[in-house]
């Protein structure tokens, strides 16, 4: 999850882990953005991201 200046949330969830040509392990996430108070949900679909890049840009929702 990772909260924008813009006040709008992207929840990114893994669909799995994998290595590329040069064994670099990437993340494959589906993003969904949500702005809290209109409620407003927009899927933006599947996205690819090293996974050193992914564990920078989003962090583990607390439950």
């Amino acid at each position: 999850m990772r909260r924008r200046n813009d006040d709008f949330v992207e929840v990114a969830r893994v669909l799995g882990v994998s290595p590329d040509s040069f064994g670099i392990p990437h993340v494959r996430y589906e993003l969904t953005v949500e702005k809290p108070q209109s409620h407003g949900i927009y899927i933006a679909g599947t996205k690819v991201l090293s996974i050193s890049a992914f564990a920078e840009t989003y962090s583990a929702a607390s439950a």
